[in-house]
């Protein structure tokens, strides 16, 4: 029987968040975790791709540029791997304005957002499975904004199966009631799917875990 192909779309943002309580939990490897997943399937199925979509805080260059450093390191490790290899696709991180009410006024405070995930994560979808790229999929995420991307799925794709995969914490009734199938994700998920400590790069360069990722 030919396995099930499978591919897995992450949103970035949705699952860093997920991870703030454990910083050892983000050198992850989203091969290993996906392909952990597959037993939800009752027939044979294999991962064949993986889109990650993710945006550089280029505005903490400044202020906390280890944070954007750590960034920058874990895409480096995720282009390093292979069977399936992780294609990753930047949006943009914006500066928008927001007024505040105050005891006595009001004032303005800056805040950046992740801007485009969303789209492009929906776009891909659509694009791979009009190309029949895929059988099956699974999206990491627990934002409730896909809801309308699987109504529309589901309708367009009928022979493709789409189920999403919450990211600790984040789980989406809407989603859910969407897509009852979907998977809850747990701190053992990640425990099981972190990437070595080393790594090394197609050039023979080595990569290291960052420190303040190191499991305890």
């Amino acid at each position: 029987m030919t396995p099930l192909r499978v591919i897995g779309l992450v949103d970035g943002f949705n699952l860093y968040h997920s991870l703030q309580d454990d910083p050892g939990h983000k050198w992850l490897d989203l091969g290993k975790l996906l392909k952990g997943l597959l037993h939800c399937y009752p027939v044979p199925a294999q991962v064949v791709d993986i889109h990650y979509f993710t945006a550089l805080p280029f505005y903490l260059r400044q202020t906390n540029p280890g944070r954007l450093s750590r960034h920058q390191i874990y895409l480096r490790a995720l282009s390093a791997r292979r069977n399936p290899s992780i294609t990753t696709h930047f949006g943009e991180i914006r500066q928008r304005q927001l007024e505040i009410a105050i005891p006595g006024g009001k004032t303005w405070t800056k805040v950046w957002r992740e801007k485009g995930t969303d789209v492009a994560l929906a776009v891909t979808l659509f694009e791979l499975a009009a190309a029949d790229a895929f059988d099956a999929a699974i999206i990491v995420s627990g934002d409730s904004d896909y809801a309308p991307l699987a109504k529309g799925f589901q309708r367009m794709h009928p022979g493709k199966d789409l189920r999403f995969a919450f990211p600790h914490g984040r789980l989406s009734n809407e989603l859910l009631r969407s897509i009852p199938s979907s998977i809850v994700l747990g701190p053992q998920h990640y425990q099981a799917s972190r990437l070595p400590d080393e790594i090394i790069l197609p050039s023979g360069k080595k990569l290291h875990c960052p420190a303040e990722w190191k499991a305890t």
